[in-house]
């Protein structure tokens, strides 16, 4: 509302609504990172596991957990990139409203 000028008829209500679907359904980008930081303590952890294990049964067992904490921090970066791309293009081809009296749409 500050671009604006604080006038409630130029807020773009179709922004408003498709960006609070968007946030509803999606991931967060705050659980993402919390997820990311997890498996990337898990992985520093494992990884000192490793250099300590002894049997071909231990060092399979930790290498297939470390390749899990590797593959949840790529799926969340994966996702977290296509909500952002989704919503870049969701703004782009909505513009709402068309009043000449409110020059903020996005360019």
């Amino acid at each position: 509302m500050y671009f604006n000028g604080w006038r409630i008829e130029c807020v773009d209500w179709a922004d408003v609504v498709g960006m609070g679907i968007i946030g509803a359904v999606v991931p967060s980008m705050l659980g993402a990172v919390k997820s990311g930081w997890k498996s990337f303590k898990a992985i520093r952890t494992l990884s000192t596991q490793l250099k300590r294990a002894r049997t071909l049964n231990r060092i399979n067992k930790i290498n297939s957990r470390k390749n899990t904490h590797e593959m949840n921090i790529i799926n969340n970066v994966i996702i977290q990139g296509n909500i952002s791309i989704i919503k870049f293009i969701y703004k782009k081809n909505v513009n709402y409203p068309e009043n000449s009296r409110c020059n903020h749409e996005c360019k």
